[in-house]
């Protein structure tokens, strides 16, 4: 009892001294550049998840990050080409934007230049490569939609 009480106090600076304000920390995780995220209010985050924020990544109200889930805002584009070295490489990098009220699931990977709405929800293990509207479950390889989400 005492010993899960030290970790829950140790686990609650460990997420204030990155982010500089109170989250919910469920686990240690990784962010290369903690100036570059923006985060809302009730910021929940797991264990093993990696945030890169090369450039910017922005996490609104109730975002929910599963364990191992990975925000990557910059990367390398290969293009081919025709010359004797064979291929060349551009880097690429963009701000990530997630809306409020997301939860993206456990292993979901979100690249560069995304914007997730509101009240979305990523499925586990999902490769999020585009941009996706507001109220929908998304999920897949990469991820499309699955189904709106309907408020009662």
């Amino acid at each position: 009892m005492i010993v899960g009480l030290i970790r829950k106090v140790i686990l609650f600076i460990y997420g204030y001294v990155i982010f500089r304000k109170k989250i919910r920390v469920h686990g240690f995780f990784k962010v290369e550049n903690p100036s570059n995220v923006v985060i809302g209010d009730s910021l929940g985050i797991n264990h093993g998840v990696f945030i890169q924020a090369r450039t910017k990544i922005v996490l609104g109200n109730n975002v929910t990050l599963s364990p191992y889930s990975i925000l990557i805002d910059a990367g390398l584009d290969f293009e081919y080409s025709n010359s004797s070295l064979g291929r060349k490489k551009k880097h690429i990098e963009s701000i990530i934007v997630i809306g409020d009220n997301v939860w993206i699931g456990a292993g979901a990977i979100i690249l560069p230049g995304v914007t997730i709405g509101d009240n979305c929800v990523v499925g586990a293990g999902s490769v999020v490569t585009r941009s996706f509207p507001p109220n929908l479950v998304i999920a897949g390889n990469p991820a499309r939609e699955i189904r709106k989400i309907v408020k009662r």
